[in-house]
């Protein structure tokens, strides 16, 4: 990942940010967004970095939590003090994020005990209710707290981390079995904001034939057309884009191992032709395809196929 130390010059902000600052709390007529940020952590022998996407409601005590885990130190040197700064401001504890980050281009010095990293803001975009309140989604290098060396970059365990692992078992206890064991296979726990968003318990208003229908899916015997398909509605039920549909289908079938005759990654629609019969039968009760349903109804049924 480029680095640049010209970064290190401070973007002076607004004064308005200035004045919320003071105020400290969050506005509760603003409506949050979901940041992505570099946080840049400059030692001796190497650079470690990190990019978040987050929510910038949340209070800057729980992004000082949110770097600690992302970068390692969480439980360590849990007394030092900690700040975020920008030019000559020190911005409160129980501020929000937005008072210090809110567009592309803002930086803020995050300082605890001897540590200092430089946090910039790299997007900004609405939120939707399935988006986690904080998740890793890249870096580069590592170093065990206490200087013993540098170890691994593992960003599902820095994401089991933030998400909880107790939020993470008793969301999956919710879960259809199979559900459940793919998303333990892959570890990939971006999964569970949007199972807590689809509220797997509440009632579905679907007819019997319906019903019947879905509990005979997935039609297909061998594991990889099941896993297929169960990555395809898990996609479906975040009702995102076709491009970043494709891209979820893939890099979760990859990271469960699957790949196509030639060991390379399998591509989304190679995916879907592995469960053709069941996407078939979905699109039959109006689950997928040119005659879904509207988007209400249909997350009805990827409920129903996804609940224990």
């Amino acid at each position: 990942m480029p680095t640049d130390p010209a970064r290190g010059n401070v973007i002076e902000l607004a004064p308005r940010r200035d004045a919320r600052a003071s105020a400290g709390g969050p506005d509760r007529n603003r409506e949050p967004r979901t940041l992505i940020i570099r946080a840049t952590l400059w030692c001796a022998d190497r650079e470690i970095h990190r990019q978040v996407g987050l929510n910038d409601a949340m209070s800057l005590t729980e992004l000082h939590r949110v770097l600690s885990i992302c970068f390692g130190f969480h439980g360590h040197g849990a007394g030092a003090p900690w700040s975020f700064t920008s030019g000559t401001q020190t911005f409160r504890t129980d501020g929000c994020v937005h008072d210090v980050l809110s567009r592309p281009g803002d930086i803020a010095i995050y300082t605890w005990g001897l540590w200092r990293m430089f946090v910039e803001v790299i997007e900004s975009y609405p939120r939707d209710r399935g988006t986690p309140r904080a998740l890793c989604i890249g870096g580069s290098g590592s170093l065990r707290p206490g200087g013993v060396g540098p170890v691994d970059f593992d960003p599902a365990d820095i994401n089991a981390e933030l998400t909880g692992r107790e939020t993470i078992a008793s969301t999956l206890a919710l879960v259809d079995e199979d559900a459940a064991d793919l998303i333990n296979r892959s570890r990939i726990f971006d999964f569970i904001p949007l199972l807590q968003a689809l509220d797997l318990a509440r009632p579905v208003q679907l007819d019997e034939r319906t019903r019947a229908i879905l509990d005979g899916l997935p039609l297909e015997d061998g594991p990889e057309a099941r896993d297929a398909f169960l990555v395809t509605v898990l996609t479906l039920s975040s009702l995102v884009d076709a491009e970043l549909g494709d891209n979820v289908i893939e890099a979760t079938m990859a990271e469960i191992g699957w790949v196509d005759d030639d060991d390379g990654v399998l591509t989304a629609d190679r995916i879907r032709d592995l469960c053709t019969g069941s996407l078939r039968a979905l699109a039959g009760v109006g689950g997928y395809g040119a005659g879904a349903l509207p988007p209400v109804e249909r997350l009805d049924l990827y409920r129903y196929l996804l609940r224990r």
